[in-house]
């Protein structure tokens, strides 16, 4: 059984009983092609027959007419020789006809004896029989219904038919020809209508790869071969949102992974690092009263490498967006002068880092580790920009906004970080996007598109925006805008406000994990006059808590500890001791934790690794704001 661009094997079943179709080898072009000779051959045979039966039954009907006219011309003289049989005038009429008439191959008169009475025969060679059949015309010889005989003509037609045979010949050929011209025109426009976009639309859907974009086509077919290719259109933008949503949820789900072990590996060198910054200021309190050598260059050496371990923790923390924004007062131009070594490892030796501090002095409210982090993206950009090196420069000044980025007027003051570079540069369509999640210019495998996202997150976050300008071949700059600080006094008089009046007389339970944190957190609050009680875990915590016959005046609590939480102990604690201050404390928070630390407005929390002035200073407020309620 034929089938359309492929063969039907009869007999032959997959293993689901549906019929096997394998595919011509003969392209579909060859078919029409195939199949058009055989239409054109056939027209040709039956327009020549056709053409040469109606002309054979036209010939026959003229000389049909043509024998009548003829006979009746001489009937009367036959009729009268005939009669009398007269032979000689009979001969001599038959003869004379077949003169006048050189068609007529044999005319004879014939009488009702079946006697020939006369007969003529033309001059045409006996012994060439005639190509085609002869036409018989015979006509009675009567009188007032007595019939005397018959004259018979035969009539020869080989130079007629050879005419009427090459007419039909001829027609037959034009009308193949016309045919033929047809098909050949009907061909092109089933290649061009038809075949060819067939053969476009096939090698789009062969194109259909992922990670590979299929640009549009204008297709000019069959409106339903222009349907289909409309269709394949939406089916590759849908292919292609499926396959960047699945490549942006396999990031986003890597990113989660490195942010929870960012969080897990924070979390123990955070409480690592407390122990090492908080011994090292109990160290620089205990100096004031010690008469031994000097060694305040080897604790400041100390105190600066856990200080620097900790910025990094940070910096790892706020990669993964693992832990609440903790924001604090500081001036930016320091900051961003103190980041410089800091900065230097992430550039080639080919780039020029250079760090301009404005001499204003202006203070900020903004989470420093979330800032370091932004720095760190803008120069990790910067770099990328500049293959062939470059200058990048960080400075920093105050300006008076009027306008936001959103086109709101704002009356204030604000400190701009400007980072810039001499790279590459952007145009406007780059320059539009750069700030959607996961778009990236670089190779895959080099940048995840997330960098520039997290820094415009954090900016909103903070208050603030960021604004790029870019020209190509010239560089970029980035322009960091944070909102001056209006509480500058309340700052200084913290800074004034000395760790020894930082004494208290309260009962504090210490719930902490982590033993060499637990032992510092317990010393550094028993220096400072407070009555300590300590917990190793949660429900140990809840056990003393419980204990209504023990004076607890604040819980100072771990948030991530194995077991019970110190979220979930709090809310233990709570439901006996229902005004009791909280303080959770910890290096690296998940988000189900995060989530309810603002649950109760009176709880606050404490960053790992902090130091003994800011542990005991959030202790004296939150003892403060206890009274003020009461």
């Amino acid at each position: 059984m034929a089938d359309i661009g492929g063969t039907r094997l009869e007999g032959q079943r997959d293993e689901k009983g549906l019929s096997i179709h394998r595919p011509s080898t003969w392209p579909l072009l060859a078919q029409v092609a195939a199949v058009l000779a055989l239409v054109v051959l056939a027209i040709s045979i039956f327009t020549g027959l056709t053409v040469r039966h109606l002309e054979t039954r036209w010939l026959q009907e003229r000389f049909r007419d043509l024998a009548k006219d003829t006979i009746g011309m001489v009937s009367g003289t036959v009729l009268n020789a005939a009669i009398v049989q007269d032979r000689p005038v009979l001969q001599n009429i038959v003869e004379e006809l077949v003169l006048a008439q050189p068609n007529i191959e044999i005319a004879q008169v014939v009488n009702n004896e079946g006697f020939v009475l006369a007969m003529a025969r033309s001059q045409l060679d006996e012994n060439i029989m005639p190509q085609y059949e002869t036409l018989d015309v015979v006509q009675q010889l009567s009188l007032m219904g007595e019939v005397f005989g018959t004259l018979d003509i035969r009539w020869n037609i080989d130079s007629e038919m050879e005419r009427i045979n090459q007419h039909a010949v001829r027609f037959a050929i034009l009308v193949s020809s016309s045919v033929f011209v047809a098909g050949l025109v009907l061909m092109l426009v089933i290649h061009r209508m038809a075949i060819r976009p067939v053969d476009l639309i096939n090698r789009r859907i062969r194109m259909l790869q992922p990670g590979e974009a299929l640009e549009p086509m204008q297709l000019r077919a069959a409106p339903e071969l222009s349907r289909l290719n409309q269709a394949i259109d939406e089916l590759a933008d849908g292919y292609q949102s499926q396959q960047k949503l699945e490549g942006r949820l396999q990031q986003a789900q890597k990113m989660e992974a490195v942010g929870r072990l960012a969080g897990g590996v924070a979390h123990n060198f955070n409480n690592a690092l407390m122990v090492v910054l908080g011994y090292t200021e109990l160290l620089w309190a205990r100096m004031r009263k010690w008469d031994g050598p000097d060694i305040s260059k080897e604790l400041e050496a100390i105190q600066q490498a856990g200080e620097q371990s900790a910025s990094l923790t940070k910096q790892l923390l706020a990669f993964g967006r693992q832990q609440p924004q903790q924001t604090e007062l500081v001036d930016p131009s320091n900051l961003i002068a103190s980041m410089k070594k800091l900065l230097r490892p992430l550039t080639e030796a080919d780039v020029d880092l250079v760090v301009k501090p404005s001499n204003e002095r202006s203070m900020i409210r903004v989470d420093v580790g979330l800032f370091e982090s932004i720095l760190m993206n803008l120069i990790g950009n910067a770099q990328d920009a500049m293959p062939d090196g470059g200058r990048i420069t960080i400075s920093s000044n105050r300006v008076q906004r009027v306008v936001d980025a959103q086109g709101v007027e704002v009356q204030r003051q604000f400190s701009r970080i400007n980072v810039s570079d001499t790279g590459e540069g952007m145009d406007e369509k780059t320059r539009s996007q750069i700030f959607e999640p996961f778009f990236t210019t670089k190779v895959p495998g080099k940048g995840t598109g997330l960098g520039l996202s997290t820094v415009y997150g954090i900016m909103q976050d903070s208050g603030g925006w960021v604004e790029v300008s870019s020209e190509l071949g010239v560089g970029t700059t980035f322009s960091l805008f944070f909102p001056e600080a209006t509480d500058i006094e309340d700052l200084i008089g913290d800074q004034q406000t000395a760790i020894e009046e930082l004494q208290g007389s309260e009962t504090i339970l210490i719930v902490e994990d982590e033993p060499g944190v637990l032992e510092l957190t317990e010393t550094i609050l028993k220096e400072h006059g407070y009555e300590v009680l300590t917990a190793a875990n949660g429900l140990e915590g809840e056990r003393i808590s419980k204990n209504l016959g023990i004076s607890i005046d604040l819980l100072l609590t771990d948030a991530v500890m194995p077991g019970m939480n110190g979220v979930h102990l709090g809310e233990s604690v709570r439901k006996l001791r229902p005004r009791i201050p909280i303080i959770y404390m910890s290096g690296y928070v998940g988000k189900d934790l995060e989530n309810k630390f603002g649950a109760v407005e009176e709880d606050r929390y404490l960053r790992k690794p902090f130091s003994p002035y800011e542990l005991l200073k959030i202790i004296r407020e939150q003892f403060e704001s206890a009274n003020q309620l009461q």
